[in-house]
């Protein structure tokens, strides 16, 4: 009757092991999962305040060359304002993009150490659930 039931501990330890190495894997998967969803949204986000902050751009620089115009004001000082408005809205644009970009990628590696982390987890679990089973049937049938 010992044996049967030093047997039935290791198949149940093991079978527990197996059972959270399983489950840290699909944990992992769907934590990549979601930090890609994450970075996908986020570079989304930042196209989509890019595209905004492109279309005030655009619309504050016609401003100012029709104020230009009707007020009769113009030549090389209106066109360096202009130039200048033009270069700095196309910084800020360009920020906005690489920031959005950069805030994915970090998402992403973030999401990427946290499934590394689980897994490592789940396949401690494992191999911990191995040694009390070899550690169990040693402890029975070894002395």
């Amino acid at each position: 009757m010992g044996t049967e039931l030093a047997v039935a501990g290791m198949v149940i330890s093991l079978a527990s092991g197996v059972f959270q190495f399983a489950s840290a894997q699909k944990a992992a998967n769907e934590q990549e999962d979601i930090a890609d969803q994450n970075a996908k949204r986020e570079k989304e986000e930042a196209e989509e305040l890019a595209q905004r902050a492109e279309d005030t751009a655009a619309r504050e620089e016609s401003l100012a060359r029709a104020r230009a115009a009707a007020s009769g004001v113009g030549g090389k000082s209106t066109n360096l304002y202009i130039s200048d408005l033009t270069k700095r809205n196309q910084r800020e644009i360009d920020w906005m993009r690489k920031s959005g970009k950069s805030k994915a990628k970090i998402t992403q590696r973030e999401g990427r150490a946290a499934a590394s982390a689980t897994r490592s987890q789940g396949a401690g679990s494992l191999f911990s659930s191995i040694g009390k089973s070899v550690d169990y049937g040693y402890s029975e049938w070894g002395n």
